[in-house]
């Protein structure tokens, strides 16, 4: 049994309120730059620490002195961070991504908009994706960091969200008319394709490491 299948094993001996917690300290923890292996330790950590409580008839609250984010503090501050060569390869990855991303929502609002010129790109099309995917990050990342918290201000967040999703919308059409180019659907699969057999080196090694644990 490797690491990964230890995890969901001892996950479903977990009581309904410890794992409550025990998925809020994860995602928390998840926010800060740690490599996989590391996050994998991590878990089986707190996973021993919450079961060990279970056997006492303790809740995972009561070990970690209902303070979380200490808690999570701590363990971190004992963790490495993310190697510069693997933040580069990850950098490299998330672009290569945008660039698909890119190109596969470009050619689907022009199939709503002009089935005819479904390979233009525009300003309007960079500024629509820029800002929703930072929208997306964002609300991901602050969800993620606030999960230990009681009141996490989600409905305001929300609102601010759909405002910058709104905002955007209005900007793709103002700056729909500057074309920035206009490849053919052959040129843009063979940038897809070239893209994205990084990702899937990436991806498949990440499966294989995960055997071998």
């Amino acid at each position: 049994m490797n690491k990964y299948e230890e995890i969901r094993e001892s996950e479903k001996h977990l009581l309904y309120t410890n794992k409550e917690i025990y998925n809020k300290i994860i995602n928390y923890i998840s926010t800060y730059k740690l490599q996989e292996d590391e996050l994998i330790d991590i878990k089986m950590d707190i996973l021993s620490i919450a079961l060990n409580a279970q056997q006492r008839g303790e809740s995972l609250s009561e070990v970690i002195e209902n303070d979380p984010k200490r808690f999570c503090e701590r363990i971190v501050a004992e963790s490495k961070k993310k190697s510069t060569a693997t933040k580069i390869k990850d950098t490299i990855l998330n672009i290569l991504l945008a660039i698909d991303i890119f190109i596969i929502i470009g050619i689907l609002l022009n199939a709503i908009i002009d089935i005819n010129n479904i390979t233009v790109f525009t300003l309007g099309h960079l500024v629509f994706i820029i800002i929703n995917t930072i929208v997306f990050k964002l609300l991901l990342y602050y969800l993620k960091k606030r999960s230990l918290d009681k009141d996490n201000n989600i409905n305001k967040l929300g609102l601010l969200g759909l405002l910058l999703v709104i905002l955007s919308a209005v900007l793709f059409v103002t700056f729909y008319n500057i074309k920035l180019f206009k490849p053919t659907m052959f040129q843009l699969i063979i940038i897809i394709v070239v893209t994205l057999i990084p990702q899937l080196i990436s991806e498949v090694n990440r499966k294989l490491n995960r055997i071998e644990r």
